[in-house]
């Protein structure tokens, strides 16, 4: 009797880690699913000497997603004994947040949460003078967290000068910049 007591108990304690296991697996699966712009959409104020620069995330997945961040830093790789190394030159837009972003799979109105959103930074002076030279990119690191299973996931995009275009993004889903002749 006691023995068999000892095996319900080992079983269901073995039972109760593989489902615990599973479950866990199965929420790092429901990881967020976002895109960012592949160029960065640059709009001249050419009476103030100013530039803004856009940056455009969506989210691609089927659960909302909460705690979206975006930094955009300008780095080079420096060379060091050990290697080389990406050194940051200094923060194009520091730490911006939004609070949460739609799923894709459903339309909005303009009254609902959206499932994109566009950072903007406000440059005085002209990165693009900083990326001519070489090994220098613009970087941006998106966090953001999956609403449902709290799995958090970061990436990271740069662009080279060539993938800054005056223009402005195509409304809507599309993460594509209208170029503008300048």
């Amino acid at each position: 009797m006691i023995t068999e007591q000892i095996i319900g108990a080992a079983v269901g304690f073995i039972v109760g880690i593989i489902t615990t296991w599973c479950f866990w697996k199965y929420m790092l699966f429901l990881r967020p699913n976002v895109s960012i712009s592949p160029h960065v959409a640059k709009e001249l104020d050419a009476e103030h000497g100013q530039a803004f620069y856009r940056f455009k995330i969506r989210n691609n997945g089927k659960r909302q997603v909460i705690n979206v961040s975006l930094i955009i830093t300008l780095c080079r790789l420096r060379d060091v004994p050990e290697g080389r190394i990406s050194s940051s030159i200094r923060t194009v837009l520091p730490r911006k947040n939004v609070s949460a972003l739609a799923e894709y799979s459903r339309g909005w109105t303009p009254w609902e949460l959206p499932p994109i959103y566009i950072f903007v930074a406000k440059i005085d002076s002209n990165v693009e003078e900083e990326l001519d030279k070489p090994n220098t990119r613009m970087i941006a690191t998106l966090s953001v967290t999956d609403a449902k299973s709290g799995t958090t996931y970061v990436q990271r995009t740069t662009y080279r000068k060539e993938e800054v275009v005056i223009g402005d993004f195509i409304k809507g889903l599309s993460l594509e910049v209208k170029q503008i002749n300048s």
